[in-house]
Formats: structure tokens, C-alpha cells, sequence
């Protein structure tokens, strides 16, 4: 099994992180305005927010055995069979996928389906692929 690691563009970080820590700013500011259930629960809710922020990017990766290729992006889970897979080809698009650069491949399998990734090494990925 290969294991490969996400590209990262900074600035794409940069604003995930910020509105991650944000978030936990938030929290702690309203819970400082004084404990009130509402502010518990508004606080409760923007923690939770900021840390799925940055359970998605920190868990973000691609996995690859024999037969399948495994995409882990916090409880979002994808399982493609390598043989399903009709294309990979370069992307720049912006659409949302479990990608944090926007150099990105956009993989093509089953019936009309896409994902868009971002390897770090989009060569080893495609040979891991077999498809070059």
C-alpha cells in the first residue's frame, strides 16, 4: 500500500487555518461574555465547526493497494476500483473536493463520477495508479 500526502497551497491553508482558529476565538469570547446556555451552545458549535476545519485537513490523504484507491479526508471516505478508473487528468478547478491545492487531478471512474485530488507527488501517484 502507498501512502500519498496532499499538495498544499499556503494561501489555502493560510484561510482554513485562520478560520479554524477563528472559530475557537469565537468560542472563548462569548463564553467570556458569561455562561448562559445559549452562549454554551454557541460556543459548543463554532469549536466544533473550527475543529472539523482542521480535522479535514490534517487527515487528508490517499491510500493505494493492488485494487484500490482509498481517499481519506476526516469521516469522508472514498473507495475507487483502480480498474473503474476511465481517466486522470490535470485540474485547476475550484470545485470542492479533498484537495488543498488547486494543482489538482481530476479523476474520472464508474458512471460519470470525479473527484478532484492533490497529490504531492502527482507522478508516483499516476504510476501507483498503473495508468502511465
Amino acid at each position: 500500500m502507498k501512502i500519498f500526502k496532499s499538495k498544499q497551497d499556503v494561501w489555502l491553508i493560510a484561510v482554513l487555518y485562520l478560520s479554524g482558529f477563528i472559530c475557537f476565538f469565537g468560542s472563548t469570547y462569548v463564553l467570556f461574555e458569561g455562561i448562559s446556555i445559549t452562549n454554551i451552545i454557541i460556543a459548543t458549535f463554532t469549536s466544533l465547526v473550527g475543529g472539523f476545519q482542521i480535522w479535514l485537513m490534517v487527515s487528508l490523504r490517499y491510500l493505494i493497494d493492488e485494487k484500490m484507491l482509498k481517499i481519506i479526508c476526516g469521516p469522508f471516505r472514498w473507495s475507487i476500483e483502480l480498474t473503474s478508473i476511465k481517466s486522470v487528468e490535470p485540474s485547476s478547478d475550484m470545485a470542492s473536493g479533498p484537495a488543498l491545492s488547486l494543482d489538482r487531478l481530476s479523476i474520472v471512474y464508474g458512471v460519470g463520477k470525479v473527484v478532484l485530488v492533490s497529490p504531492l507527488d502527482k507522478e508516483g501517484f499516476i504510476s501507483a495508479l498503473g495508468l502511465n
